[in-house]
């Protein structure tokens, strides 16, 4: 399923105008974004469950009507507080990547789109929980779900630890010192080797 990526308020028009605005286990639609602490931690719960298997949250949309239709907010700052909420309410941090559209019409006011990237830190938790999305809606994962997504982590850590020494091996053998690093990538937002992947010099 591509990812809801809209860059203009025309893209969000055309979106709900052909009911491809509609929550799911990878998109979740807020008319607004409600202040205070209380807010705050559903948007955290919200950005721990998304970051289990990526997905989107796109401020600015009436979900309630149908089509859902836009409903610009006040941007000043609200970006920002995005980010932070993903840095400091969410256990352990989440990186998430925030695309601001103007609206046309009222001054300061737009939408603000938000990724979150699937985690290879996850599960993350929020207020004390560790979260999942269902269907349309967030969800507490059991201890039992917890247990298997911590031990599958530790899984892939040991299978780049035999990624690493299958390398050094077919270099240089097992007798010659070589020293094998072998990256893994945390929270990168997608474009982010574009540049270097279209360089002629790359190499």
């Amino acid at each position: 399923m591509n990812p809801i990526d809209p860059r203009t308020e025309e893209d969000l028009k055309h979106l709900a105008q052909n009911g491809l605005l509609e929550e799911s286990h990878a998109l979740d639609l807020k008319r607004e974004l409600g202040s205070g602490n209380a807010a705050n931690k559903d948007l955290a719960k919200d950005i721990a469950a998304f970051s289990l298997d990526g997905g989107t949250i796109l401020i600015g949309v009436d979900e309630d009507t149908s089509p859902p239709r836009p409903w610009p907010v006040p941007l000043a700052g609200l970006a920002e507080r995005i980010e932070q909420v993903a840095r400091m309410r969410v256990d352990e941090a989440v990186q998430v990547r925030t695309t601001v559209i103007e609206s046309a019409d009222t001054p300061g006011h737009g939408y603000v789109v938000v990724h979150i990237p699937q985690s290879v830190r996850a599960p993350h938790m929020a207020d004390g929980r560790y979260y999942g999305r269902g269907d349309k809606t967030n969800r507490v994962l059991p201890n039992t779900e917890v247990v298997r997504l911590l031990d599958q982590r530790l899984a892939d850590r040991r299978d780049l630890r035999a990624e690493a020494r299958l390398i050094r091996t077919e270099l240089v053998g097992d007798d010659t010192p070589l020293l094998v690093a072998v990256a893994e990538p945390l929270n990168a937002h997608d474009e982010m080797l574009v540049s270097l992947s279209e360089s002629s010099q790359w190499q």
